[in-house]
């Protein structure tokens, strides 16, 4: 009776082993055939966000990454983006109680004060090219853009200053370097789409602003991957929505209540740690021990590596799951070849992931 219930048992065993092995090569053979993944691509305001789109696009629709009338949305845009950022400067100029120089003055209500509130920026604002150098050149808006962090001032302000006579022409059409530089809120949700290495990925990019947050909720089913771009520059940087408040130390924020959501148990996290070469030469003039949130910086003030490392431990420091991996690259949004080096990493990540999460 022995040999036959140690017969039984054995056969049981194979029964199990080979349903095992069948249920192994189905998954194989589902995510072979799943050639649709779901990203979300998640930060707070300003982490560049939809640089890395932009990127994207350049990467992997590389005839044709933008359409017309893209670029001269984008256009658009740059012109705004000129005459906002300049009207920021002069107001924390203002509230310094810095004098501007008085015939800068007289271009402000002689031009700046008549672009109507209104105004399409379809063509180059009406103001005179020379009247914006010199406003811009006063001593008074390059001491507060010396403190463009602390004050929100748009950190891309200096590139169209220094592109100013070509951005102004009448026939400007915007390249990808301006394309990439232009600066714009994501607001709701927009998708988009990349055939990649045989497989589909439909990336959704989700406003960053906390009054876009409410609407994530929208996104969550189904999702493979999460994306979340930090920006290292931001350590010192205020919100544009609450210069009371810590542009990292938001992110932070986001980046625990994210990782730790319950809807996120079984999604794959990667976090770029984005505008490395801005915090390169930032660090330089503003360490982190000298701003309040990371103040138990033990590196010292000019070591990038350090500095950069002591941010990254901070971010994982915040995963509450230990057997959830998180993958963490370092990016320059701008920088073509780094982030489609990173992007080919990405997608392996991305793959194996989600055999890993069948094989379970």
């Amino acid at each position: 009776m022995g040999c036959c219930l140690s017969t039984s048992s054995n056969s049981s065993h194979t029964i199990t082993e080979k349903t095992k092995e069948i249920d192994t090569m189905l998954k194989r053979d589902f995510l072979k055939d799943r050639k649709t993944y779901k990203i979300l691509l998640l930060g707070a305001g300003e982490s560049g966000k939809s640089t890395i789109i932009k990127q994207m696009k350049v990467i992997y629709h590389s005839k044709k990454p933008f359409t017309l009338s893209e670029v001269m949305m984008y256009r658009q845009q740059i012109y705004s983006n000129i005459i906002n950022g300049l009207w920021i400067a002069i107001d924390c100029a203002y509230e310094q109680s810095l004098s501007l120089l008085p015939q800068n003055e007289e271009f402000i209500d002689e031009f700046l004060e008549t672009i109507p509130k209104l105004f399409d920026y379809t063509t180059p604002p009406p103001v005179p090219i020379s009247g914006l150098k010199d406003l811009w050149s006063d001593s008074s808006i390059q001491r507060v853009f010396k403190d463009a962090h602390g004050f929100a001032i748009p950190e891309n302000l200096s590139y169209w200053f220094d592109n100013l006579d070509r951005v102004m022409f009448r026939d400007y059409i915007p390249n990808v370097d301006d394309i990439l530089t232009c600066r714009a809120k994501s607001i709701g949700i927009s998708e988009n789409n990349f055939h990649i290495g045989g497989y589909d990925y439909r990336i959704f990019d989700v406003g960053g602003q906390r009054s876009e947050r409410k609407k994530w909720i929208h996104c969550f089913e189904g999702v493979t991957t999460i994306i979340f771009v930090i920006a290292l520059s931001s350590y010192d940087q205020a919100l544009e929505e609450d210069l009371e408040s810590n542009q990292m130390q938001e992110s932070l924020l986001l980046f625990d209540s994210i990782c730790n959501s319950r809807w996120f148990i079984r999604t794959s996290l990667i976090v770029f740690l984005n505008k490395n070469d801005i915090f390169k030469e930032q660090i330089k003039n503003k360490p982190l021990r000298e701003v309040e949130y990371f103040n138990d910086y033990q590196g010292r003030n000019e070591d990038v590596d350090a500095s950069r490392q002591y941010l990254k431990q901070r971010v994982l420091s915040l995963n509450k799951n230990r057997d959830k991996e998180i993958y963490v690259h370092t990016t320059n949004a701008k920088d073509t070849k780094n982030l489609s080096r990173i992007l080919v990493s990405v997608t392996d990540i991305i793959l194996k992931e989600n055999l890993n999460l069948l094989m379970i």
